[in-house]
């Protein structure tokens, strides 16, 4: 990335120094203060998720088909407010559920502006291109953004946190579970927890076939966000698996296989 622009975005991250989930460093004051902006900002947005969310298989599927004109502009209409937020100024983990839910809610919009697909693959940005990661669709403090720029050039690059990837969901089958409410910094420690306990007990995200450990190509792709190598990648995982799973994996330092599936988490 040339350097101009990993400092206009470093910029945006000014005043989030220190580690995540640091909300206890608010007074009450300003805690109380923040939870009331936070659900109001995010009420249209949950209303959106309420309606249009269904789940089937222990995977969250979104009725793209049935969204009417009405919820779609309370959609862009949140977008919109969000763009106009100033995430320079917030906390370690309202940073992190901002940009999570300004994310989510824009690859919704995505989706819905070009649908039907099979995939969010077939949405192209460029003529090489396998999906809209890098199309410029957001504007934050004057900033235009790709969906790539919040989740590798901001999130990933600023916290040092693996379970960021339960966080964001791009659209397919094969992602962490579309959060059936907005991301909130009041309880994003024990979400982030229970989104990486979703996916890890879901056979997508890991699996056992034949004494062989197949696991989501998220493991693979950002490998260097839950360890250095595959011994280490299990270890992440165990911290979240349970029951039959967590005994299977004992002992396992080495990884098969990856797969992944991009087929839209279509409802219908």
């Amino acid at each position: 990335m040339p350097r101009y622009r990993t400092a206009l975005l470093a910029a945006l991250l000014i005043g989030a120094s220190g580690p995540a989930f640091s909300a206890a460093a608010q007074t009450s004051d300003d805690m109380a203060m923040s939870m009331q902006d936070e659900e109001n900002i995010n009420a249209p947005y949950n209303e959106v998720l309420a309606d249009y969310i269904s789940q089937k298989d222990g995977i969250n599927l979104f009725d793209y088909g049935a969204v009417t004109a009405a919820d779609k502009k309370k959609l862009t209409d949140y977008i919109a407010a969000l763009e106009g937020e100033r995430p320079s100024q917030m906390t370690a983990d309202e940073q992190i559920a901002f940009w999570a839910n300004l994310y989510n809610a824009k690859t919704l919009d995505i989706i819905l502006e070009n649908y039907p697909v099979e995939s969010i693959r077939d949405i192209k940005s460029g003529v090489f291109s396998s999906g809209p990661w890098k199309m410029k669709v957001l504007t934050v403090e004057g900033e235009e953004l790709t969906l790539d720029n919040i989740e590798h050039d901001i999130v990933r690059a600023k916290f040092n946190e693996p379970r960021v990837h339960y966080a964001f969901n791009c659209a397919s089958i094969g992602c962490p579970n579309l959060k059936t409410s907005a991301w909130e910094a009041e309880t994003l420690d024990e979400d982030l927890d229970a989104g990486a306990r979703a996916y890890i007990a879901h056979p997508r995200g890991i699996r056992i076939e034949n004494g062989k450990i197949i696991t989501s190509s998220i493991y693979k792709w950002f490998k260097k966000d839950f360890g250095k190598n595959d011994a280490e990648v299990l270890d992440h995982i165990r911290q979240y698996a349970t029951g039959d799973k967590l005994n299977a994996l004992e002992g396992k330092t080495k990884i098969n296989g990856n797969d992944y599936d991009w087929s839209l988490n279509d409802a219908q």
